[in-house]
């Protein structure tokens, strides 16, 4: 589950006056919103997202590109519910390898001092940004953050940055197992009308990545359905205590029929011959305009 490492005392000068110090806990997890790129956008009344892979093929090596943004449903311009937990089941079939890329096996205090330098060189998989709105005045409305994804066995870190910035504001692990990332949310420090900021927008990218002997950090589904779109589903669970999920599509070339479609022709050859043996010509004619011809 996701750990929230405690905040240097440097970012006390981040930004002006005591501003900074409320905001140094934001999680970077929170910014794991796995209900993201597709073409058409997944909507429930609190979040919208979309999931997109690099490739439309199935059992091919992808990069994943996610969006999502939150709203409050009885305002949509004030700040969003605070989400705390999100659960993102990929596809069926879905593959996160993280044997791939190095893994990095730094502690959160390492991460914290020294950033991806304290881990192999790639390692870091991936990068984002996010927008959290704090329910403050002015120009402490919102704040901005990068984000840097770090490859660990089973597991994505996440190093939230503010906007620009070097300094590491949190550290933030989400377990990746079997196709399905998990991401605990812990509470962060903001203004009315509950103290808390929460995100209002985020975005990610983690690249393909192939090892020496061909395998794949990320890989597609090993087939795409006929309705030409892999399915994943989202689930929020937020402060409040409400939970919506949302089903998000993403597009995929559906898997060669090739060879039913051979075996169906040969199919209706026979049964022309059946029915031109067994029925008038006329009667033939009939049937065909009615779209009756494979009717026995």
């Amino acid at each position: 589950m996701f750990q929230q490492a405690p905040i240097c005392s440097r970012l006390t000068d981040w930004r002006s006056g005591r501003w900074p110090a409320l905001l140094g806990r934001a999680p970077a997890a929170a910014l794991l919103l796995a209900a993201s790129a597709a073409p058409a956008q997944a909507v429930s009344d609190r979040q919208t997202g979309a999931i997109g892979f690099s490739t439309q093929r199935a059992s091919a090596p992808t990069s994943l590109s996610e969006t999502a943004s939150y709203r409050n449903p009885t305002d949509p311009g004030g700040k969003p519910p605070a989400v705390r937990r999100i659960v993102v089941h990929y596809p069926a079939g879905f593959r996160i390898d993280t044997s791939v890329p190095p893994q990095c096996h730094a502690s959160d205090q390492e991460l914290q001092l020294r950033g991806d330098a304290a881990c192999p060189a790639g390692s870091k998989v991936g990068t984002g940004s996010a927008e959290f709105a704090t329910g403050l005045p002015g120009s402490a409305a919102t704040f901005d953050v990068d984000l840097e994804v770090l490859n660990n066995r089973d597991q994505l870190i996440f190093l939230t940055k503010p906007h620009g910035s070097n300094v590491i504001l949190s550290v933030g692990r989400s377990p990746a197992v079997d196709g399905t990332v998990t991401t605990d949310i812990p509470a962060t420090p903001g203004g009315p009308p509950d103290g808390q900021s929460s995100v209002r927008r985020i975005q990610f990218d983690l690249q393909a990545v192939t090892g020496s002997g061909g395998a794949s950090y990320l890989t597609t589904p090993p087939t795409c359905p006929v309705s030409a779109a892999w399915t994943s589903v989202a689930t929020f669970t937020y402060s409040d205590g409400v939970s919506q999920s949302i089903q998000v599509a993403t597009p995929c070339t559906p898997t060669s029929t090739s060879g039913i479609g051979h075996g169906r022709r040969h199919q209706r050859r026979r049964i022309g011959h059946k029915h031109r043996r067994g029925r008038s010509h006329a009667d033939l004619r009939d049937r065909m305009a009615n779209g009756l011809w494979w009717t026995r």
